[in-house]
């Protein structure tokens, strides 16, 4: 019987999504827009939800097929247009370095070598800064998931010799905000996620440059205060009791014993330089190096970094980084929804449809009397709001390219709106639906319910705190034209 209604609720809603396509094609022009631009619309709406109820992977490439009924593009130059696109290639070779940072286990020796400081040992706040900042860093060098879960076997651990409630509301909380700082790495610039929003932004900034470094300086400012802050607001606003989270020197020891191999070795060491190139061609222009450096960009790197383990082999004679499994792993139905959307978008900001027109025609007089920096601020807010029960790549995909060309018309600052949102659509952990990564929290069993929202609305709730109040300072790291 179960089986019999998710059926027919799928094929209700392909039929909903259907029928709003085929309703679009037949409504008379709206204001400015075309004929041509009621179909782009109509599909628009339909593909939006198809991917929240449906699917991601064939719901985007029947976008390609539909797209070529509106009149706007052909099959084959909207599929060249979206899988040739640069952002996407840029995408597939960062998706496949972050495997290979995990394959080469250059995580697991950090997480082993932070929990195993002496400074830990009985000092609960100490321990709690150190376990969520080293976690942050760790996710730097690849850990992911692998290091979250670790942290929280630690956790436990320390939760099992303390006597401390399995579904105690604290320890829920603090592996959640594991996970969170697992996640942190986003900011960084070989990450394919600031690429992928980036580019969403880029149909909407008239090909502005992505300001990769720029987002990295300004994503660290807000990892440290998002931190610190939350830890504070539940120590002191919420009461919570963290005096239980003691590590003891036995605990310490067993960590202390885990030693790296040489390939583990050699991964921290040319993740190091690889960053301090990333940070010296950004610093240090109009030298050779730099000039090298951005000229093969962070793919170019990442592709080097590869190569190197690839053509290193281990005892057995097998290379050490296995480049088709990295490739293997690649997240396809959000590959396909990045390519549809890129002639997607440039068929909604065509003049031949009128769509961005009569939008901006029709938003424009609402935000008239608001100062560019209020506008960029309540759409920070509602996005990272809205973004908590709808999935953040699908509100990217629709919302940055069509209010990046507001605020640039208002004489706002593009760079900071890109950041902003950004940051906000990537803190979605609020709600189970939020994002997959929320609902490992409120899937695992030890996570109370009651954690789970509470750390999660709390970050939430911070991070929208830290991103409006210091706009200004934002717009220093970022500045305009």
């Amino acid at each position: 019987m179960a089986e019999q209604i998710s059926n027919k609720k799928w094929y209700f809603n392909i039929a909903i999504m259907l029928i709003i396509y085929g309703v679009f094609n037949i409504i008379p022009p709206i204001s400015s827009i075309t004929e041509m631009g009621m179909k782009v619309l109509g599909l628009t709406i339909a593909l939006l939800y198809g991917w929240i109820t449906i699917d991601l992977m064939w719901t985007s490439l029947l976008g390609f097929v539909l797209l070529q009924f509106t009149g706007y593009i052909t099959l084959l130059p909207g599929l060249v247009a979206g899988l040739g696109n640069s952002t996407v290639m840029m995408i597939l070779v960062l998706l496949a370095f972050a495997v290979a940072l995990s394959q080469i286990g250059a995580s697991d020796v950090i997480a082993a070598w932070l929990i195993s400081r002496k400074i830990f040992v009985g000092r609960p706040m100490v321990l709690v800064f150190g376990l969520l900042f080293g976690v942050a860093l760790i996710s730097a060098a690849g850990g992911g998931m692998a290091c979250i879960f670790i942290i929280w076997d630690l956790i436990r651990s320390i939760c099992r010799i303390n006597g401390v409630d399995e579904k105690d509301t604290l320890k829920g909380i603090l592996m959640a905000m594991v996970l969170y700082c697992g996640m942190i790495g986003f900011i960084l610039p070989w990450q394919n996620t600031i690429w992928l929003f980036g580019g969403f932004w880029q149909k909407g900034a008239s090909g502005l440059e992505i300001p990769v470094m720029n987002i990295f300086y300004g994503g660290l400012i807000w990892c440290a205060l998002s931190i610190i802050l939350c830890v504070l607001v539940f120590k002191y606003i919420c009461r919570m009791d963290f005096s239980w989270l003691l590590i003891t020197e036995e605990v310490a020891k067993q960590y202390t014993q885990k030693k790296a191999n040489k390939y583990q070795k050699a991964g921290i060491i040319l993740l190091a330089v690889y960053i301090g190139l990333l940070l010296f061609s950004n610093i240090f222009k109009n030298n050779i190096l730099s000039n090298f450096i951005n000229g093969i960009g962070v793919v170019g790197l990442s592709i080097l970094y590869m190569t190197i383990f690839a053509i290193w082999k281990d005892k057995e004679g097998k290379p050490v980084l296995d480049i088709i499994k990295c490739f293997s792993a690649t997240p396809w139905p959000v590959i396909m929804l990045i390519a549809i959307t890129i002639p997607l978008g440039d068929a909604l900001q065509s003049a031949d449809t009128g769509v961005m027109g009569a939008i901006s025609a029709w938003l424009l007089p609402l935000v008239s009397g608001m100062s560019p920096t209020m506008f960029i601020a309540i759409c920070t807010i509602v996005l990272t709001v809205l973004t908590q029960v709808l999935h953040n790549v699908i509100c990217g995909a629709v919302f940055l390219p069509m209010l990046t060309p507001i605020v640039i018309q208002m004489g706002g600052n593009p760079y900071v709106f890109l950041f902003t949102i950004f940051v906000g659509l990537m803190s979605a952990y609020a709600t189970p639906a939020s994002s997959m990564f929320a609902g490992l929290v409120f899937g695992t069993k030890d996570i109370s319910t009651k954690a789970g929202y509470m750390a999660g609305w709390i970050y939430t709730g911070i991070t929208i705190l830290i991103l409006v109040v210091l706009m200004p300072l934002w717009g220093i790291i970022m500045p305009s034209f």
